[in-house]
């Protein structure tokens, strides 16, 4: 009798075993779904398409999704809306390594004329995730409003991303780096003043490490045809305000083309710290108390007033 009890109960798994193998790719492509339906919320609207599910994951043809991102501030514009659209999504999940805390599953995407992947770790204790994108357009994110609002018109973008310690309501710890490369210069009205030109590039470069409320930057450096700006330091955040204090250490170093440009108007941008026609200085600012006496600088942000003090060394 228990021998045939014995029988019956590895039938039966076998048999589970073989009907959850038979229907694996129908399971995923609905955990999938699922997943995408269960992430919907008042910040985040999700659409898809052309779900498929395969023995080693699951693909869409397209997944759009509308994400409300917080401005941070006080004033009336409390979020801005940002429009995502991915192509040939494909997501690799991988049971065993879930279940030994490693590696659970992988992602890639072609979005904005580049692509996009990385992977998802530690499921079962402290999570984890890294991405990476590589020549995003930007004269593809300029078919979106909100970018098209900026005046940006070309130029792509690189980087990578690691994130760690996931709290409930909090940013997670982050390792990053990345490159905006050849972009032009936003119209403005320092574009009449400075005579810029259509053909006048930025490229622009940061990296770093995060927390809840600290950003370290090592550099962020802004390279064009005009020389080079790069800055170190911190810009410590606070819930609800934003950016509360900032301190950084900023080397500017001016090519011919660049001092003609720039040279007249150094002491109006750096307060008269900066001597016209000066080639290279170092310029160190931190945050002080707007009421405090001295030579500050004032920065408007995000409905608030931020103020600097400035030191500038080895100007030459």
């Amino acid at each position: 009798m228990a021998r045939r009890l014995r029988s019956a109960i590895i039938l039966l798994l076998l048999s589970i075993v073989a009907l959850t193998v038979a229907l694996w790719p129908q399971l995923l492509s609905y955990g999938a779904q699922y997943a995408l339906r269960s992430a919907q919320s008042p910040s985040l609207r999700l659409s898809w398409s052309g779900a498929t599910g395969s023995r080693s994951g699951v693909s869409f043809e397209s997944i759009d999704a509308l994400v409300a991102v917080s401005t941070g501030g006080n004033g009336r514009l409390k979020a801005l809306p940002l429009r995502l659209s991915f192509s040939n999504v494909q997501v690799q999940p991988s049971v065993v390594s879930a279940l030994l805390n490693q590696q659970a599953a992988t992602f890639s995407a072609d979005i904005f004329g580049g692509s996009i992947s990385g992977s998802v770790s530690g499921a079962l204790s402290k999570p984890g995730a890294s991405i990476a994108w590589s020549r995003i357009d930007v004269a593809s994110l300029a078919l979106f409003p909100e970018v098209r609002a900026l005046g940006l018109r070309q130029g792509t973008m690189e980087g990578t991303a690691t994130f760690s310690d996931f709290v409930p309501n909090q940013p997670p710890r982050a390792v990053f780096s990345a490159t905006f490369r050849d972009f032009n210069i936003p119209n403005s009205p320092i574009h009449s003043v400075l005579k810029l030109q259509p053909d006048d590039l930025v490229t622009v470069a940061v990296s770093g490490s995060s927390t809840a409320d600290t950003v370290s930057l090592e550099p962020l450096s802004v390279t064009s045809a005009f020389g080079k700006a790069e800055s170190r330091g911190t810009i410590t955040l606070a819930p609800q305000i934003g950016v509360r204090d900032v301190s950084l250490t900023t080397s500017v170093s001016l090519t011919d083309s660049g001092s003609e440009k720039f040279g007249a108007w150094l002491p109006l941008l750096t307060n008269n710290l900066v001597q016209a026609g000066t080639r290279s200085f170092t310029l160190r600012s931190r945050t002080v108390p707007c009421s405090g006496a001295g030579n500050v600088q004032v920065l408007n942000l995000g409905g608030r007033s931020l103020c600097f003090s400035n030191r500038v060394e080895r100007a030459g």
